[in-house]
């Protein structure tokens, strides 16, 4: 009894221990310098990360078998780990692999002993929340590094939330994953709390507020073809595609501004042409793989080696907004074709799985899609461990269902309201 109370405090500890983690991977209290060097913010991030460690080593047990896909996986980040060596920033790039080792250990960890992998995302989402709610907070408190001015168009310019991450393309990021989340929950788990709702809210306003195009369309997009299963009647369902399809072409024709210049941000319309400005860094991008192609830069790399180029309209990058070009930079063509493996084989595992739990396959399926569709054109789930790479942690873990302890409940642990 007294070893039963002892294991239900440490996997208690574990969980909270797991909600701070990813609450801290892309939070900051101010914007760090694009320098390969580790500042004091992140210095102490490194000390609660590897800290962490400490809970998650004791007592250690594995109770599930791992298959090809977890093991494949597992060679993936001891290849991160090994990159480090031919790395420039060798230091930068230990310390990030090693992050990488005690989230994956955390998480397999709490799987194996609460038997259930949507519990896990449970505690993803409530962190994630805590992210919105935070950042909505600082922006209408006024707080300075939650915002800034930037051009939308050559003639219209915004205020674009960043809240606690300092980028608003991140914040959009990770408000589209709570989006898409709080749909499932909300219309699919029928789980109607206060948690969900003020959550599912404070998604739309971060999402709207941080005017990340990408993270927008893609998580409503996703979130639609969550509920679009809840319609049982196949001719109403024909009867809204075609709806959505004549609406989108009506404001294609005669809403959008005939002026298309006037919808840059520099009036040039070449911008346009090169997807505001992605084709131009992803020349550079390819330049660079040409320098390291075979092993990469290792891990992190990219973020300085991209910094380093300049770009049209007076714009820097730390990242080359496609995951496939990150990828070959910080991992080479080896690394990127064991990632390449894993992620098909994801699909796989994913569309496997259908035939034990269609229902929590199409939100994990919708989360690795918004993933990847994000990562084709933001800052992806490549590199150093952060938001959206965290969330394919938890779909590489589902997809490997059926595992030896590893259950399929699909309520998260709280009351229905």
């Amino acid at each position: 009894m007294r070893n039963l109370k002892i294991d239900n405090i440490w996997h208690n500890i574990l969980t909270a221990i797991f909600i701070v983690f990813v609450f801290l991977l892309e939070t900051t209290i101010k914007p760090t310098n694009e320098s390969p060097s580790l500042d004091q913010q992140t210095i102490l991030k490194l000390l609660f990360f590897y800290g962490s460690a400490l809970f998650v080593l004791v007592k250690f047990k594995l109770k599930f078998i791992f298959n090809f896909q977890l093991k494949l996986f597992f060679l993936y980040i001891f290849y991160l780990a090994v990159s480090s060596a031919w790395s420039s920033y060798s230091l930068v790039s230990l310390a990030y692999s090693g992050i990488w080792m005690v989230f994956i250990l955390l998480v397999v960890r709490l799987v194996s002993t609460q038997d259930d992998v949507s519990k896990l995302t449970w505690m993803f989402y409530l962190s994630l929340s805590a992210i919105s709610i935070i950042s909505l907070t600082l922006y209408f408190i006024g707080y300075e590094s939650a915002f800034f001015s930037e051009e939308v168009t050559s003639s219209i310019s915004v205020i674009r939330l960043k809240g606690l991450t300092g980028s608003p393309t991140t914040i959009g990021n990770i408000s589209g994953l709570l989006f898409i989340l709080s749909t499932n929950y909300y219309f699919i788990d029928k789980l109607r709390s206060k948690i969900v709702i003020i959550s599912g809210f404070s998604s739309i306003l971060v999402l709207a507020m941080s005017y990340s195009r990408t993270s927008i369309a893609a998580s409503f997009i996703c979130s639609l073809y969550l509920v679009f299963f809840l319609i049982k009647n196949r001719l109403f369902k024909i009867i809204l595609l075609v709806i959505g399809v004549l609406s989108s072409l009506f404001l294609l024709l005669n809403v959008i501004n005939p002026n298309v210049e006037a919808v840059t941000k520099s009036g040039n319309l070449n911008e346009i042409f090169t997807l505001m400005g992605r084709t131009t860094i992803w020349v550079e991008a390819i330049d660079n793989i040409k320098e390291r192609f075979f092993f990469g830069g290792g891990l992190g790399s990219a973020r300085w080696i991209m910094a380093s180029n300049y770009f049209e309209y007076g714009r820097t990058y730390t990242t080359s907004h496609n995951f496939i070009l990150e990828s070959l930079i910080e991992n080479g063509l080896v690394g990127t074709i064991i990632l390449m493996i894993v992620l098909v084989s994801c699909i796989y595992s994913l569309f496997k799985n259908s035939k034990l739990d269609g229902r929590r396959m199409r939100l994990y399926f919708i989360l690795f899609l918004y993933l990847l569709v994000v990562g084709l054109t933001e800052k992806s789930f490549v590199g150093p461990l952060n938001v959206k790479s965290a969330a394919l942690m938890l779909v590489l873990i589902y997809a490997s269902v059926p595992l030896k302890g590893i259950s399929l409940e699909i309520i998260p642990p709280i009351q229905k309201s």
